[in-house]
């Protein structure tokens, strides 16, 4: 949860003009080894046909939590990427 925290600290602080590269690129870099250690098993739910993620967590299916982690990861990812390239192209 503490990521989508960092998140919107970033994206609020962009809002009021405030920027961080430095931090931005350790936070993004930071969430790209998260989704790392994650991704062999966003792998094995692809080779599983995708199933369903929207039911509930069971021990039938683990697959649920590490999906939607790796998807959540990933949208913060983009989000820090959009926030830097929008504070570069303001200068």
């Amino acid at each position: 949860m503490a990521v989508y925290g960092l998140a919107a600290f970033f994206t609020g602080a962009a809002a009021r003009g405030r920027f961080f590269p430095k931090a931005l690129w350790v936070a993004a870099a930071g969430v790209l080894i998260w989704m790392g250690t994650l991704f062999p098993g966003f792998l094995d739910w692809i080779r599983m046909g995708a199933p369903s993620i929207v039911g509930q967590m069971k021990a039938e299916t683990p697959h649920i939590e590490v999906v939607r982690e790796f998807l959540g990861l990933l949208l913060v990812f983009l989000a820090l990427l959009f926030v830097y390239w929008q504070g570069k192209r303001k200068g």
